[in-house]
């Protein structure tokens, strides 16, 4: 994938959710940089959370899902 196409998708999700979920720093004496807010960081252990509550009960149920 291009940079400019990850870039495009980063800025579509920020604006679809109305969260940012990464944020960018200028560059500069320091450099600069990206990283992942606090909310990106809430709705991927949400995701963890909700994928070990599926897997729980597929376990439970005696499911088998070959993905």
């Amino acid at each position: 994938m291009s940079y400019k196409k990850a870039w495009e998708i980063v800025n579509r999700l920020n604006e679809v959710t109305g969260h940012p979920f990464v944020l960018t720093n200028a560059g500069g004496e320091h450099g600069g940089g990206s990283f992942i807010s606090n909310k990106a960081k809430e709705t991927i252990n949400n995701y963890l959370a909700l994928q070990e509550k599926l897997r729980q009960f597929l376990e439970k149920e005696q499911i088998d899902i070959h993905i």
